[in-house]
Formats: C-alpha cells, structure tokens, sequence
C-alpha cells in the first residue's frame, strides 16, 4: 500500500507542476481539501487505476499501471481559447516523461485532450495520461 501512495504522491506532483507552469495556481487534488473558485480557471486531478493489484515482472519491478485525469473548468463566457492553450501545454509537458524518484520508476504516454460535457457554469477540458509506475528492487 505504501508503494501505491509513494508512486501516486511523484505522479500528482509530476501533474501540479505541468499545471503550475501553465498558469493556473487553483488545483484540486486527490483527497486534499479544495474551494470552487467563483469566476477563475481551474483543475482538477483524478487518478485512476487501471489495475489495482500489482504483478511482478521477471526483472524485479511491481507494476502499476492507470490513467491520470486532469480536468480544466473555465466559467462559462469567458472563451475557450486560453483554456485550450493551457491544455495543450500541460499535455506536452506531462507526455512520455520518465521519472525515478526513491526506487521508484515513473512512466508517462502520450496524453490526449477532448471537451467535456458542458455544465451550467463551467466549460470544460479533459486531459488523458496513461502511465506506468514501478517499484524498483
């Protein structure tokens, strides 16, 4: 279980920073407390596992393997152009990246990025990161 944690902990940071560097500082991440901006581009981070159980290569490493979700929500009337810009440069600063980090291996893919169902207030943009993480032994 600490190994998922520590391998989830490099891959949200990996995140935050691509976010970060894109301009946008309110970032709601998983299980940390967070405040919907009123009128304010925004994120959203999601991990998802693709396998919940680890299996072991031949060569010693556990793997886990998922998707990360970052959404952007921009307030409607705002226009969409700077949201779209946004997630065009976190998509390339968080595709194919390969992170050790404390025994740990970090694999990112190509990410792709689609819109969202519109909601009343907010339009949205998805960001899809299929990823690998290792336990290095």
């Amino acid at each position: 279980m600490a190994n998922n944690l520590q391998q989830r902990n490099i891959l949200t940071t990996l995140l935050v920073n691509a976010i970060t560097a894109a301009g946008i500082s309110k970032i709601k991440v998983p299980n940390g407390s967070f405040e919907t901006p009123d009128n304010e581009l925004w994120a959203r981070i999601t991990l998802l596992s693709g396998d919940l159980s680890f299996f072991t290569y031949g060569n010693g490493k556990d793997r886990m393997n998922g998707i990360a979700q970052i959404d952007l929500f921009a307030p409607k009337g705002s226009g969409v152009i700077t949201s779209l810009t946004k997630a065009d440069a976190i998509s390339q600063d968080i595709s194919h990246q390969d992170i050790t980090e404390s025994g740990f291996q970090l694999r990112t893919f190509e990410s792709t990025v689609k819109p969202k169902p519109d909601e009343d207030v907010w339009y949205g943009i998805m960001i899809e990161l299929r990823f690998d993480a290792f336990h290095i032994r």
